[in-house]
């Protein structure tokens, strides 16, 4: 599923990123999971604006599968090492965790769905000085 929003990584961007760590992976299945957040913060003391704080982050969530045994490793580095050695500390865990006889082994893939903005664009678009005379 791709998320689209101005504030995240385009559809295709975000296609390519999954499709690059999906051939670093020697699991069964693996799934990738890109959560992307766009935070700001203005902090008042005496009326007046003393902090403003605008932050923006792009999670990386890798599962990689072995037969039942489930693994999970996250990081926010883009880096190709950095994806590496996230994809391999996921199929490190699944390798030494647990069999799960439950598990049933992760959905079929669709990239194709989209989730819509949910947000206002007045909300993203947002400045301190606006939040400031609110």
């Amino acid at each position: 599923m791709i998320v689209e929003h101005s504030s995240l990584l385009a559809s295709a961007e975000a296609r390519l990123l999954c499709e690059r760590i999906l051939t670093m992976s020697h699991a069964d299945q693996t799934e990738v999971l890109l959560i992307g957040t766009a935070n700001q913060l203005t902090r008042f003391a005496r009326n007046q604006i003393h902090q403003n704080v605008a932050e923006r982050n792009l999670e990386i969530r890798i599962r990689t599968v072995f037969g039942t045994q489930v693994g999970v490793a996250t990081t926010n580095d883009t880096s190709e090492e950095a994806l590496q050695r996230t994809v391999e500390r996921a199929c490190d865990i699944a390798m030494t965790g647990p069999e799960n006889p439950d598990f049933n082994g992760l959905p079929s893939p669709d990239i194709s769905a989209i989730v819509q903005n949910s947000l206002s664009e007045r909300v993203i678009q947002c400045q301190a000085a606006e939040r400031a005379r609110a």
